[in-house]
């Protein structure tokens, strides 16, 4: 095993070969990657942040990382499962492509603040990377592991698993990291350790007998502490501070005394949180009112709910965050206003004829969760 004052050498040694030495006051960009996968890291909000930084080329851009779907009680259950990643392997490749490509006249740097869940392919994707020092890097937990899986055919379940794997793997190696780490951190089956080769390499094995001894029970998956990522030199350096004062505290690390930060992505990306998820109360707030009748006249009750399943309709078209998060498709949406649609023609040609009206408003039946009465 290294010590701690070889690490810490390589380090500086790093350190000092990545700070230009004609930057004395950096501009510095901040893109936080917080929240949910797949509805607050979105490629809504990231494609404006993209747009900003190339309107504003600054000399480093920091991703900033804190996704967490368990929080650091291992006491209480009182994590929140609706915030859990919602992992879209094509929309998570897209958005790391998109920041890596669009912005790759910048130097980019990762900054794990914490990560646990499906997030971790976005700490590994980039070869710069610092942990804060009471982070921590895991990938998801059992259950979300066992839930993409879920399968009553065991060979489907064996195929699922493989997919999985090299999906993920596929994202780490893009980074620069060996994909058998992604194995690791989803199948409590392997075993690992590692041997360091060279000032900064690491050669992964598929047991116990590597210099560093990472995971040898066989029940267990491979997470990473933010002192084991320093340790072995996945993390080029622990982060003591948070938010402000860790950003200052990160380009100490990295060489740099004084720089100026720019907080519009910061802004960018916290009003696109706020939105979207304004918006999706506002979603729920409507699909209950539709599944709960406000009159007796039949065709003023059609056109309320008509009304209501519209604004959720024009809100998921805007917002694709909102329309994960109900459980409700625009197609769902369409048909359920084509069928109240179709109540209110009929109810209107018998009000003309004299006859009787059909039954009921049918209430919100049966499409999607959002939409189930």
């Amino acid at each position: 095993m290294l010590t701690h004052s070889l690490i810490a050498v390589s380090a500086v040694l790093f350190c000092m070969s990545a700070v230009p030495s004609e930057v004395v006051n950096p501009k510095v960009y901040v893109i936080p990657l917080t929240g949910q996968l797949g509805t607050d890291i979105h490629p809504m909000a990231l494609n404006q942040v993209i747009a900003d930084v190339k309107e504003k080329k600054p000399d480093l851009v920091i991703f900033r990382l804190n996704s967490a779907d368990i929080d650091t009680n291992d006491y209480l259950q009182n994590d929140d499962r609706s915030e859990v990643s919602m992992f879209d392997d094509d929309q998570a490749r897209r958005m790391i492509k998109s920041l890596k490509e669009e912005l790759r006249e910048f130097k980019q740097v990762m900054w794990v603040q914490d990560c646990v869940g499906f997030s971790f392919i976005f700490a590994f994707g980039w070869p710069d990377m610092y942990m804060s020092r009471h982070g921590r890097l895991w990938g998801p937990t059992y259950a979300q592991i066992a839930a993409r899986q879920q399968h009553p055919d065991q060979e489907v379940q064996r195929k699922f698993r493989e997919a999985m794997n090299a999906i993920t793997g596929g994202f780490l190696q893009a980074g620069g990291y060996d994909g058998f780490m992604a194995q690791c951190m989803l199948r409590p089956e392997k075993i690992c350790s590692v041997d360091f080769v060279g000032r900064d390499g690491l050669r992964w094995r598929q047991d116990s007998k590597g210099t560093y001894i990472l995971d040898e029970n066989e029940k267990d998956l491979l997470r990473f502490s933010a002192d084991t990522a320093d340790e072995i030199g996945l993390a080029d350096g622990l982060v003591d501070a948070e938010d402000d004062a860790g950003l200052a505290d990160l380009m100490y690390i990295m060489g740099y005394r004084e720089f100026t930060p720019d907080d519009a992505g910061i802004k960018i990306i916290d009003g696109y949180v706020e939105d979207w998820r304004a918006a999706f109360e506002k979603a729920k707030g409507y699909l209950t009112d539709a599944k709960t009748p406000d009159s007796t006249d039949p065709l003023k009750e059609l056109n309320r709910q008509r009304g209501l399943y519209d604004k959720v309709l024009k809100i998921i078209q805007r917002y694709e965050a909102a329309q994960r998060r109900l459980g409700v498709t625009k197609p769902q949406l369409k048909a359920r206003i084509g069928e109240i649609d179709e109540k209110r023609k009929q109810l209107q040609n018998s009000k003309k004829k004299g006859g009787n009206a059909p039954g009921g408003s049918g209430g919100g039946r049966g499409f999607g969760g959002g939409l189930s009465g």
